[in-house]
């Protein structure tokens, strides 16, 4: 007759100390996951459970993809964001839309040279050339902030809201599902 000593149980089972459950005992399962879900949500597209923006389609007008952009997707009220792309998205983009994407970029990226020049003029010349100079800056980094797409929900959350869409692009979703609406 054997007898299962505790030393012997630790050899036939190395990590019988680490969980509670015994022979016969049913163990309980995790919940289920969630599925992704995108849909719209008055003029915002909204990802829940690891849902990813279709790229396939252009972002702006709803038509064939002319090509695919990897954009930072930031914050225009966290300044953190302005300047680091740490969270980043592919899109597509049509042809007309990616000549729009960089003629924005360009007035933006312009706007921030202009008024990181008028600020040490302003020192020189007057304060007005100075707010000028801050102002046309602050413009320039708000206006690179929300091209293409923003969000003000942290993109590393369960539910990101994405300001930016065209409407064509949003016709493509369902509205917002009954039971996620608030009464």
């Amino acid at each position: 007759m054997k007898i299962d000593t505790p030393s012997r149980q630790k050899q036939s089972d190395p990590v019988a100390h680490m969980h509670p459950y015994h022979e016969g005992e049913t163990i309980p399962f995790a919940a289920p996951a969630k599925q992704p879900m995108t849909y719209r949500n008055a003029k915002t597209l909204v990802l829940e459970n690891g849902a990813q923006i279709a790229s396939h389609i252009c972002l702006k007008t709803g038509n064939p993809v002319g090509s695919h952009i990897k954009t930072a997707v930031r914050n225009p009220l966290n300044p953190g964001t302005w300047f680091k792309a740490t969270d980043t998205a592919i899109i597509g983009l049509s042809k007309k839309e990616v000549e729009r994407f960089h003629d924005r970029l360009t007035s933006a990226h312009s706007m921030i040279i202009l008024g990181a020049l008028l600020v040490p003029t302003g020192y020189v010349t007057g304060l007005i050339v100075t707010i000028l100079g801050v102002i046309t800056l602050l413009s320039g980094l708000v206006l690179r902030a929300i091209f293409p797409i923003w969000t003000f929900s942290s993109p590393k959350s369960d539910r990101i809201v994405i300001h930016g869409c065209g409407e064509a692009f949003l016709d493509l979703f369902p509205a917002e599902p009954v039971n996620k609406r608030k009464s």
